[in-house]
């Protein structure tokens, strides 16, 4: 019975002077001992340093954002979140990571920035963002601040709706 030719292995051989498990990494990969990489060597392989953003080319997740699998067993993590934790350190508490450079896949540090929720939202272009960007009304009438309720409404508007609800109780 023969050994495998593998140092410090002592299981028999199996094939082409190999144990079963160093024969089965040469079947697959083309060498007998398989090196496994770090999270963050899997990571960086993942990454497409191109231009001044640094695209994530990995699995995302239906919103666009990268998702990365840290450790087998746990669930994955954003990939921007990752970078930004390897490279700068901890997202600090009740923050959350705006992209500033706008594109969902960018995982380079230098083009994230923690920030409160409503900060990021604010900066986005959704309804609300846009909402509070606004300035005047549909009619063109300026917009007061809003109030304790967070809303915003056109006194003006307000008032002439008003108005011809009175006119058409009338008639």
């Amino acid at each position: 019975m023969s050994k495998c030719t593998i140092p410090d292995c002592e299981r028999r051989v199996h094939a082409r002077a190999f144990c079963s498990g160093h024969y089965s990494n040469w079947y697959r990969h083309g060498i007998p001992v398989l090196t496994v990489p770090t999270a963050p060597e899997r990571f960086w392989a993942k990454v497409e340093k191109t231009g001044s953003c640094w695209l994530w080319r990995g699995c995302v997740n239906p919103n666009g954002y990268g998702v990365f699998g840290v450790k087998h067993g746990q669930p994955n993590q954003l990939a921007h979140r990752y970078a930004y934790e390897l490279q700068i350190g901890p997202i600090p508490a009740r923050m959350t990571l705006d992209h500033l450079c706008r594109k969902r896949a960018c995982v380079r540090p230098d083009h994230l920035e923690a920030v409160s929720v409503r900060e990021n939202i604010l900066r986005g272009d959704g309804p609300s963002a846009r909402q509070a960007r606004q300035t005047h009304c549909l009619r063109g009438h300026l917009l007061p601040p809003t109030d304790k309720h967070g809303r915003r409404r056109c006194g003006e508007c307000e008032w002439m709706y008003k108005r011809q609800q009175r006119q058409e109780a009338w008639r």
